[in-house]
């Protein structure tokens, strides 16, 4: 009997487990701005293979009008590409931007080769410059290799996208938008436990965070690096809604 007891659970938890990491999480946020926009946020694939058409029908639904890309897509060493361009191709059709995370320097000869596939697509690459879309001004800063912020823009910017969280208070914008925490991989209470650059208990993991006159959206992203399992922390699409009108 006890026994039976202990499987049943046993077989509950893998089926949590196994829920927990292949269901996608859209997170939607609404945020009062001086300007109307709605954003997909789409961070840390790591090459990762996943229902690319229900994602596409998912993101349909908010009708956003740009997608930012804050960073790992590509897991860096023996990658396939396709995996990442795959998702990307299929998302073309709306305005994107993208940063690079420390897992696309890892491309190394790859890199030029997967800079140009995403060009051909549309995908407009920010290397720690800023833009103008929309009249809103929109800047991608590099990957931070070794916690070294010393590359970072000083440009003001109405929209920061980095991949590093952690770098929010040397960050030149009013909104920020990161990844690279995968949601602290185990979550407990709404805390994660682990995230690169952070460590032990990491401060900014996923959601919204607000860092003296900044806000900041984090995707735990949608895989995962080494250690790829995830509890009660499932793959995360981010939705920002900019709006005037709200109060």
């Amino acid at each position: 009997m006890i026994w039976a007891i202990f499987g049943s659970i046993l077989l509950v938890l893998i089926a949590y487990l196994i829920y927990d990491n292949y269901h996608i999480e859209f997170k939607y946020f609404e945020q009062k701005s001086s300007f109307n926009l709605t954003i997909c946020q789409i961070s840390d694939l790591h090459s990762r293979k996943l229902n690319v058409g229900l994602i596409v029908k998912m993101i349909e639904k908010y009708k956003p009008d740009v997608i930012f890309y804050t960073g790992d897509m590509v897991d860096g060493i023996k990658d396939d590409l396709k995996i990442s361009l795959s998702l990307i191709e299929a998302l073309k059709d709306y305005p994107s931007f993208y940063v690079l995370g420390n897992h696309e320097l890892r491309l190394d000869r790859k890199l030029s080769s997967y800079l140009a596939s995403l060009a051909l697509l549309g995908v407009r690459v920010l290397d720690n410059e800023v833009v103008d879309f929309k009249g809103i001004k929109i800047k991608g800063e590099k990957p931070i290799i070794k916690q070294d912020f010393s590359k970072i823009n000083a440009s003001y910017a109405d929209i920061v996208l980095a991949h590093n969280p952690e770098g929010i208070k040397k960050y030149n914008g009013k909104y920020i938008f990161s990844g690279h925490a995968h949601g602290g991989q185990f979550r407990f209470m709404g805390r994660g436990l682990y995230s690169p650059g952070q460590g032990l208990f990491p401060k900014y993991t996923k959601g919204k965070y607000y860092v003296d006159d900044k806000v900041m959206f984090v995707s735990a992203g949608l895989g995962g690096k080494d250690f790829r399992i995830r509890l009660f922390n499932s793959p995360n699409i981010n939705i920002v809604k900019f709006s005037i009108e709200l109060k």
